[in-house]
């Protein structure tokens, strides 16, 4: 809602735009999506880490391939690494399609070395048990953005209270959650920078305004005030705060494209603030160096 409200002021629309065709909510929702991938990748290659994290995937024995994570910004991988029956980080060794000849792809025992293959990452040799697994560090796709409207008829669930196994809304939740069969959810994180606490968290059953998960799921973290909402969909901007204006600015110098005045001072103002963000937006701490591990044992 107040993203809402800071394109249709950086627009300088009158308040009866909100009714107008092409500056409605749902406009304006389209246009802002429309534009977070490009800011998501801005802000990915100036600020350190932003949007990585990872997923870990249990081996199946025999199968040796297994699938790039669906939120990778650009299907794009950083890191590719075993997870051994200790919990112990493992790296494993970058191949190309070249390192497989001679080789018999159906050999199985402890993976040493993986390739990307289309949107999957194979290993070799390929996973003999299941005691172990697959970690792919990549840059989660900020979610889609969404109403902030609740209820049966809403889009999202406002969380009351919370247990080990259970998430009570403010009100009942969505009916586009599913009921008999429940859905994928996201449960996200009320405050900046609205990160995603679960990704994927499927209920396993559904009464009125509780959600109950198998145990793991609910984030001990959890508050009253933070959001759950349909997979790969949020109510609020999953960026760093000061995102939140250029999003707005880049849709409000959409909409201002057939006023060249208007247009231009929405351009100076934009460049302004990517400059704001790239200055800042760096090494998360500026009073400390980058270090770089020595495995080698050297000073």
């Amino acid at each position: 809602d107040a993203l809402l409200t800071e394109i249709r002021d950086r627009a300088l629309a009158p308040a009866s735009s909100s009714s107008a065709p092409g500056w409605q909510d749902a406009d304006l929702l389209r246009r802002a999506n429309a534009f977070i991938r490009e800011l998501a990748e801005r802000l990915r290659r100036v600020r350190t880490g932003a949007f990585r994290t990872t997923k870990d995937t249990t081996f199946t024995a025999s199968t040796a391939s297994y699938r790039i994570p669906t939120r990778a910004m650009s299907g794009l991988v950083a890191l590719v690494r075993r997870i051994d029956s200790t919990g112990a980080v493992c790296k494993l060794e970058k191949w190309g399609e070249q390192d497989l000849d001679e080789l018999d792809p159906t050999t199985e025992g402890t993976p040493e070395a993986f390739l990307f293959r289309d949107n999957s990452v194979v290993l070799y040799p390929v996973p003999d048990g299941s005691t172990e697994s697959i970690r792919m560090t990549y840059y989660r796709r900020p979610s889609k953005l969404i109403g902030t409207s609740t209820g049966t008829t809403g889009v999202i669930g406002v969380v009351s209270t919370k247990s080990s196994t259970q998430i009570v809304c403010a009100a009942s939740v969505p009916t586009t959650f599913g009921a008999g069969t429940p859905v994928p959810l996201d449960i996200i994180r009320g405050t900046p920078p609205f990160d995603s606490l679960y990704d994927d968290a499927t209920p396993s059953t559904i009464s009125s305004a509780t959600l109950t998960f198998a145990a793991g799921v609910v984030p001990s973290s959890l508050v009253a005030g933070d959001y759950v909402a349909l997979a790969g969909q949020a109510p609020v901007l999953q960026m760093p705060v000061e995102a939140f204006y250029i999003l707005a600015q880049m849709v409000a110098n959409e909409l201002q494209a057939s006023d060249p005045v208007r247009l231009q001072d929405g351009q100076r103002k934009l460049a302004s603030l990517l400059a704001d963000l790239t200055a800042a937006a760096g090494d998360r701490d500026d009073a400390e160096p980058d270090h770089v591990a020595n495995r080698s044992g050297g000073q």
